[in-house]
């Protein structure tokens, strides 16, 4: 995984910019983003969910699509199983509100 060069904060702020703008690709980035961050700090549910969302997203660009699937294919590399069994049935059943949401939860931007 890559050192994030954006805080927590600064990543939701450019989320919100980027959902604001409807700059799509943009918001897959900043997510895809924000779930290394989750699994750098131990997150790693937080991280299994959102990436699990992403990697769902039909038009998601090369670039992206490879970063979410080499994080997801690490993390399933060590992780329970049932973490990632959770996080594909969360990613089935959730639209992006859904995810925004459970991403702002409990931070303030």
């Amino acid at each position: 995984m890559e050192t994030q060069p954006f805080t927590e904060k600064e990543l939701l702020t450019h989320l919100k910019m980027a959902l604001a703008i409807n700059a799509d690709a943009e918001v897959m980035h900043l997510l895809t983003e924000l779930a290394c961050m989750y699994i750098s700090q131990g997150l790693t549910q937080e991280g299994a969910d959102v990436l699990a969302f992403v990697l769902r997203q039909p038009e998601l660009a090369a670039d992206t699509h490879q970063q979410a699937t080499d994080v997801y294919d690490d993390l399933a590399s060590y992780i329970c199983p049932r973490v990632l069994l959770d996080a594909q049935e969360f990613a089935s059943k959730a639209h992006l509100t859904d995810i925004v949401d459970y991403v702002f939860a409990g931070v303030e931007v």
